[in-house]
Parts: C-alpha cells; sequence; structure tokens
C-alpha cells in the first residue's frame, strides 16, 4: 500500500513511538461491509502508524446508532437510541 519512498522513511525512522495509540473515526455514510472512500484514504495513515509500532483502533460511524444534538446522552432528552457514549 505505501510506496517505495513512504516505506523507506518509515524504516528509517528511530522515533520510538510505541507508546502512542490513534483513533481513526471514519463518517463516510455508507454501513459496513460497503467499500467507503474514507476508508481507503485513511489505510495508507493507517499503514504508516501500524510500521512506526502505534497501536491503531477504527470506528465507522454509520455502523451505529449516534443521535444527533448537542448533549452527551441524547437518550435523555428523546432520543430513542445514542451509541456515542458507549464508543
Amino acid at each position: 500500500m505505501l510506496d517505495k519512498i513512504q516505506n523507506q522513511l518509515c524504516d528509517d525512522c528511530d522515533t520510538d513511538f510505541g507508546d502512542l495509540s490513534d483513533l481513526f473515526v471514519n463518517c463516510t455514510l455508507k454501513n459496513s461491509p460497503r467499500a467507503s472512500h474514507t476508508d481507503t484514504l485513511m489505510d495508507m495513515s493507517r499503514e504508516i502508524m501500524r510500521k512506526n509500532a502505534i497501536a491503531i483502533d477504527s470506528i465507522r460511524i454509520a455502523d451505529h446508532e449516534i443521535a444527533y444534538g448537542v448533549y452527551p446522552g441524547m437518550t435523555e432528552h428523546g432520543a430513542k437510541r445514542d451509541e456515542w457514549s458507549d464508543l
């Protein structure tokens, strides 16, 4: 997935990023397993982070019931379900 130059930059990096972690939030409108252009764009960043020993997690918002609104728990304000707090 990474080109020769990107791989070389990762290989030459001597900084220890092992204590870092990253969360990718994909806000595509497509549910899994449909292809997502957003996921394709994120794949390169994920690969660079993997090669640098950074722990990675991803959430695809379209796969969850997330209520819109301005409060942390929208079920307290009329929404039937809101998985945002759990994520």
